[in-house]
C-alpha cells in the first residue's frame, strides 16, 4: 500500500496561511491527544514547535518533538504523529519546490530528517505565528522576512552531523530536561537515571544533538525565559532566578550568547 501524500496541517482545525515569494507559511494549532496514521508531503516543510509536543515516528526513529524543537524533513518523508495531553502549535515553512532541488534551494536542510533544538529560530517561529495570528498590511513583508530569516538560521544549524539514530535512552533522558531544567542538574544523577556511564551519556548526547547537554538546557532556559519576558510587568532579574540562573549578570551573558543580545533589548524589541 503506497504513503497518502497530505497536506502538512492535517488534523489541524484552526490554521492560518500566507502564500509569499519562495515559500509557504502556516501557523497550525494541533489537538491535545490526535494521532496521525503512517503520511508523507508532497513538499519539504521546516517546522518549528512553539508550544506543546508530539511524537514522530520515522522508518530510522522516533523524534520526540517539545518547545524549541526544529526539523527539517524532506518531500515525500514517511512518518505518523502522536500529539500529547496539551495538543502542540507548531509553525510550518513549505520552499517552493524547484525541477533540481526538493527542498526548495536551501543545500543540506532537507537532503535528510533533521531535528535539533535552537532559542534563536524558535524565538522567530512565535513572532511569525504572531504575525499570522493578528495579521495587517505589514504583515506579509513581516513574514517573507521572518521566513528567510527562519530558512537560513535553519539551513546554517543544519551543517552540523547528527547521530540518526539515537539510543533508547535519549528519550527519557530528554524528558528529564525539559521537566527540571530550572533545576541544579548534575551528569552523576542524569546518568544514573538511564542507567549509563557519565561520560557515555555526555558523549552519545553530543553526538546526537551537536551540542552538549548543559548547552541543551541553556536553549530551554532562554526560551523559558523569553515567553516569561514577553508578560506585561514582568521583571529580568526575578526571571533569571526562575530559570535557573546564578543571578541577572549571569542570565544576561547566556541571554545574549544565545539571541545576540541582551534581555532588556530584545524585550524592548519585540514589545
Amino acid at each position: 500500500m503506497s504513503t497518502p501524500l497530505v497536506p502538512v496541517s492535517l488534523g489541524s482545525p484552526d490554521v492560518r496561511a500566507a502564500d509569499l515569494e519562495g515559500f509557504r507559511v502556516l501557523a497550525a494549532a494541533f489537538p491535545a491527544g490526535l494521532s496521525l496514521p503512517r503520511h508523507a508531503h508532497d513538499r519539504a516543510t521546516l517546522a518549528i514547535v512553539v508550544d506543546g509536543a508530539f511524537r514522530k515516528r520515522l522508518s530510522r526513529g522516533v523524534q520526540e518533538c517539545r518547545p524549541c524543537t526544529v526539523i527539517g524533513e524532506p518531500a515525500g518523508e514517511r512518518h505518523s504523529n502522536d500529539f500529547g495531553p496539551r495538543g502542540a502549535r507548531v509553525l510550518l515553512l513549505q520552499p517552493v519546490p524547484r525541477s533540481d532541488d526538493r527542498g526548495g534551494g536551501w543545500p543540506g536542510l532537507f537532503e535528510a530528517p533533521r531535528f535539533f533544538l535552537d532559542a534563536s529560530i524558535v524565538d522567530l517561529a512565535r513572532r511569525a505565528f504572531q504575525e499570522l495570528l493578528d495579521p495587517d498590511d505589514l504583515s506579509p513583508l513581516a513574514l517573507e522576512a521572518l521566513g528567510m530569516e527562519l530558512l537560513v538560521a535553519a539551513c546554517r544549524q543544519s551543517k552540523t552531523e547528527y547521530m540518526e539514530r539515537a539510543p533508547a535512552w535519549m528519550a527519557r533522558l530528554e524528558e528529564l530536561l525539559h521537566a527540571r531544567f530550572t533545576e541544579r542538574l548534575s551528569m552523576r544523577s542524569l546518568a544514573f537515571e538511564v542507567g549509563r556511564h557519565p561520560v557515555y551519556v555526555a558523549r552519545v548526547f553530543r553526538a546526537h544533538h551537536g551540542m552538549t547537554i548543559a548547552g541543551y538546557v541553556r536553549q530551554l532556559r532562554i526560551a523559558w525565559a523569553q515567553e516569561q519576558l514577553r508578560r506585561r510587568g514582568s521583571v529580568a532579574a526575578q526571571v533569571a532566578l526562575a530559570a535557573g540562573f546564578a543571578d541577572q549578570a549571569h542570565f544576561t551573558r547566556a541571554f545574549r550568547r544565545v539571541m545576540g543580545r541582551p534581555p532588556s533589548v530584545w524585550k524592548r524589541q519585540v514589545g
